[in-house]
């Protein structure tokens, strides 16, 4: 069985699917950390409208302080399908 993975990170469990895709819990190969990576749904990658906004929208939430019960933001971005 192939392990996916994005970046450091290793892919757990589907959390969630929602407006803006699917929500998938991760961790960080080295360490441990647990994160949550999000799949963003083709038909809004494919907008590049949306895709500004987001990119916007995540390096605003880069600078915020951070809180027990928000997801910090790492990173974002765009990669092929495999």
């Amino acid at each position: 069985m192939t392990t996916r993975a994005l970046s450091d990170y290793v892919y757990g469990s589907r959390l969630r699917v929602g407006f803006y895709g699917e929500v998938f819990r991760a961790h960080r190969r080295d360490n441990g950390h647990e994160a949550r990576i999000l799949h963003v749904d083709p038909a809004l990658a494919a907008r590049p409208d949306f895709v500004a906004a987001l990119g916007r929208h995540c390096a605003d939430l880069q600078g915020l302080p951070a809180h027990p019960h928000v997801i910090t933001t790492i990173a974002a971005g765009r990669r092929s399908e495999d």
